[in-house]
């Protein structure tokens, strides 16, 4: 073993199997400080399986790890297989962009469940459940519903209506009917 007092130059490098450096901290990250002296900081941790930080971490220009466990990402983010988000996902625009885009609501506790479609220029609400379509916006703007309609606060018609199969107008003999227009057919009394 040889010991030096004094700083060691060695201005053509240094070859060692090992060194040990006194005033570094187990556990803690070595970095080049000023002058290129060997540091560690108590921020930079690694335990022979995580690394671990107490402050903010930069990746490339637009990733920043936060110390809280949070992810702050500029710019476009690709997920390649499922994104779970267990709290709030908030965002002023949320793009679907897919020959057929789809969300899909799945109600883990009961049933039904719904997908919301666009294909074709169709916009679509589907129960997955009973492989039924509920409801649908076309191109042309015109709206279908494939079930029963209730319109619990009334319903305004603007322009002409035709309603196909038995009408019921009110439900109790004290409702009152009230024309306003004319009617171009005869009212057949039921037999």
């Amino acid at each position: 073993i040889s010991t030096f007092e004094g700083l060691v130059d060695a201005n053509g490098g240094i070859s060692a199997r090992t060194a040990a450096v006194q005033d570094l901290t187990s556990g803690r990250v070595v970095l080049a400080g000023s002058g290129g002296e060997l540091e560690d900081n108590g921020n930079l941790t690694f335990d022979g399986t995580t690394l671990a930080s107490t402050i903010n971490i930069g990746v490339g220009a637009g990733i920043t790890l936060q110390r809280h466990g949070g992810v702050s990402i500029a710019g476009i983010t690709t997920i390649g297989d499922n994104l779970g988000v267990n709290g709030n996902l908030t965002a002023n625009r949320f793009i679907l962009d897919s020959t057929v885009p789809k969300i899909i609501f799945t109600d883990s506790t009961d049933d039904s469940d719904y997908e919301i479609v666009v294909n074709s220029g169709k916009y679509s609400i589907k129960d997955t459940t009973n492989n039924a379509e509920r409801f649908r916006i076309s191109s042309n703007g015109i709206v279908d519903i494939y079930s029963r309609l209730d319109a619990n606060d009334g319903l305004d018609v603007t322009g002409g209506t035709t309603l196909n199969g038995n009408v019921d107008l009110g439900d109790a003999s004290s409702d009152t009917i009230t024309p306003t227009g004319r009617f171009d057919a005869d009212i057949l009394p039921a037999s």
